[in-house]
């Protein structure tokens, strides 16, 4: 995973030592990242690498319901602040959940 700030990264690695739930939304952020990083690769639409990468990453933390929205969310957080491309992916995640809104208002 390439990070653009590898001391918050650390910091966040630290506070999450020994608690569970700080600690999936930080794996689930760096296979995130890191799939993502892969499809990259080879298609330039950040959006489809995304969400294929999302759906991937779901199912390798096996990941269900209110859960799932919690740690999604600190991942794109945690990711927000440290990866390279997580100003983006940010974006990606809000341009996403105000879809979500619209669509069941």
């Amino acid at each position: 995973m390439r990070l653009m700030n590898d001391l918050a990264w650390s910091e966040l690695l630290e506070s999450a030592h020994g608690d569970w739930f700080p600690l999936k939304c930080i794996r689930f952020a760096e296979t995130w990242a890191e799939t993502m990083e892969n499809l990259l690769v080879t298609n330039p639409c950040f959006g489809e690498c995304a969400l294929l990468a999302y759906g991937e990453t779901v199912l390798i933390h096996q990941l269900r319901g209110s859960v799932m929205a919690e740690v999604v969310g600190n991942a794109v957080w945690a990711l927000n602040g440290c990866w390279e491309h997580g100003a983006q992916l940010r974006q990606w995640y809000d341009g996403m959940a105000t879809r979500r809104e619209n669509h069941h208002a």
